[in-house]
């Protein structure tokens, strides 16, 4: 899988571009179309979105997908031209970096003694990355494996919910590696 960022646009975030889309690909290998996870500051109604795009719907590709994803979207017919975008809310990621996003931790799982910004970004991008899975291959989980988690879940959409079972599960994961190949720190 390609994957590409506007990540050095905001350098204020700390976010290691590199050690991130190693943890990604360690993570999710099923994810096969390539990906382009954008930070954005106008996006304020959501933490995060993902959509699954068509090259050809663009009158103006921006430029990261065209430097990085462009010829894996046209050259592979898997792709059917088709690249994942995933949006980050700027306003939230730089919330929780100042540990205001007012949240509950423990709805999340997420422990006391956790980084909120880390726990945070790790748990936003799971989701999303979800959801790009989705796309892919379907739900991943079953009712069976959510039951026990559906009080913490806030929504009654089965994608959703996928989505949320695959943060609680999976951010830890995505934190850890991240690290890994960020030399132990974020």
């Amino acid at each position: 899988m390609i994957i590409a960022t506007n990540f050095n646009h905001y350098q204020d975030l700390g976010i290691n571009e590199k050690a991130l889309i190693k943890s990604i690909q360690i993570n999710w290998p099923t994810i096969k179309v390539p990906i382009f996870i954008y930070i954005d500051k106008r996006l304020s109604s959501a933490h995060g979105l993902h959509a699954c795009r068509c090259i050809k719907d663009y009158k103006i590709i921006p430029k990261k997908v065209r430097e990085v994803l462009m010829d894996e979207v046209l050259n592979n017919e898997d792709n059917k031209n088709h690249f994942h975008k995933i949006s980050l809310s700027y306003q939230y990621l730089s919330m929780a970096k100042e540990n205001k996003i007012g949240w509950q931790i423990s709805d999340w799982f997420i422990n006391d003694d956790e980084n909120i910004y880390q726990s945070y970004f790790s748990f936003l991008i799971s989701h999303e990355l979800q959801h790009a899975n989705q796309i892919e291959n379907g739900r991943q989980y079953k009712k069976g494996d959510w039951l026990k988690y559906k009080k913490f879940m806030h929504s009654d959409d089965l994608n959703e919910i996928d989505a949320d079972l695959a943060s609680i599960l999976k951010y830890r994961n995505v934190l850890e590696n991240y690290k890994k190949y960020n030399g132990g720190s974020f």
